[in-house]
């Protein structure tokens, strides 16, 4: 949206109001049907047989007019390329040690994307406090987030949030660096310690990173790691620094329970999805 916004010289927060309140002024239209290419008179648009009432009562099941978002795709897609040629993620495989402890999705938000043209993910990770039987509520104060992208056609990322300048995502701080098929993200709490990851952290305003040159059966595989030998990572949600008996201890509960996933160096893949990109065609 943020990209929209910028090519129809219109500030983001007009443009994100207006998506939010479901109703666009004629400027906002007039300049989204010029960058598109579109009539915005066509049915596709604003099918005006139906009443405005009607429209916004209306659930997408049980609506029957023609300005669909897939009717729009449709119009689109005639004045484009006549045929198209679209992409899509799709969700191969995923598993992890605790969901009820850590889960993410890497999505493309079930878009389509047309050939040609860089495809944008979007993270969403959550994360939730340990409970320990002696009253301790403990996690994790940062965690890892790769992305490794498997390609014969040589698929890479040419935009990567929080690369170079780490951006804020709730109370936590991204940070990613400048790989292309090997990434690395780092999520930490924003706050003195020893306060922890707790919630929801998603990009949502900005795609995480954007890919091109992506083909039919590119592969992409995320995980959440952490690494229970840096003593930055595991923390107590206590008010004051946990001593050095509580740490110790933290560290040994996390060691015992996540010992099976272990990496030598302390590496713990807590969640592991893979997407596939697959080609599509009309």
């Amino acid at each position: 949206m943020k990209a929209l916004a910028a090519e129809i010289a219109v500030p983001y927060t007009t443009l994100k109001t207006s998506v939010a309140g479901g109703r666009l002024s004629p400027k906002i239209e007039d300049a989204i049907a010029s960058l598109a290419r579109f009539d915005r008179e066509h049915d596709s648009w604003v099918d005006d047989a139906v009443p405005e009432a009607r429209r916004r009562s209306c659930t997408v099941e049980g609506y029957a007019g023609r300005d669909t978002a897939e009717e729009f795709r449709h119009h689109l897609d005639g004045i484009w390329r006549g045929g198209s040629v679209t992409f899509r993620s799709t969700l191969r495989e995923f598993n992890a040690v605790d969901p009820h402890m850590v889960r993410h999705e890497f999505t493309d938000l079930g878009q389509s994307t047309a050939a040609g043209t860089a495809m944008q993910f979007f993270l969403a990770v959550h994360f939730e406090p340990f409970f320990h039987k002696s009253g301790m509520i403990f996690g994790f104060r940062k965690a890892t987030v790769t992305l490794e992208i498997s390609c014969v056609n040589g698929a890479r990322a040419v935009h990567r949030l929080g690369s170079p300048v780490p951006v804020q995502i709730g109370n936590a701080v991204l940070s990613g660096d400048k790989m292309a098929q090997r990434l690395r993200w780092q999520i930490e709490r924003d706050d003195p310690e020893p306060a922890i990851l707790s919630g929801e952290y998603a990009t949502r305003d900005a795609p995480i990173v954007t890919i091109e040159d992506y083909d039919d059966g590119t592969v992409l595989m995320s995980r959440v790691e952490v690494n229970l030998y840096d003593r930055a990572t595991c923390a107590s949600q206590d008010t004051a620094e946990p001593s050095p008996n509580k740490q110790a201890l933290i560290e040994q509960i996390f060691s015992k329970q996540l010992a099976d996933t272990q990496a030598t160096n302390g590496w713990v893949a807590l969640t592991r999805q893979e997407n596939v990109i697959a080609r599509y065609e009309r």
